[in-house]
């Protein structure tokens, strides 16, 4: 076998080991979330697009204060971002969109 294709071969591994330890990482810490932050975490992640903390209240069903609190929290540990704003149609001002992190 050549060097290169050994040199190959273990760039792949290194890959496919970052990408295992990055995802132990992920579940380690999804796994430590609460009920409520892994509510909204996970709806979230099922909207690529992002949602407001208004639109995350009516799609799980639970009171905005409820929601915001949960929105800080995750924020504050980066599990999501701000990326933008939107028009709230009931207010008629900025909202931001929250979407999970890359």
């Amino acid at each position: 076998m050549s060097v290169i294709s050994m040199h190959s071969i273990l760039l792949q591994q290194q890959k496919w080991l970052l990408k295992q330890t990055s995802l132990n990482a992920y579940l380690e810490l999804v796994e430590e979330l609460g009920r409520r932050q892994r509510q909204v975490y996970n709806c979230l992640c099922h909207h690529i697009n992002g949602l407001t903390r208004l639109e995350l209240s009516e799609k799980l069903q639970k009171p905005i204060n409820s929601i915001c609190g949960r929105v800080n929290e995750l924020l504050k540990m980066k599990l999501i971002t701000e990326a933008g704003t939107k028009l709230n149609p009931y207010t008629n001002k900025q909202a931001m969109i929250l979407k999970v992190c890359k």
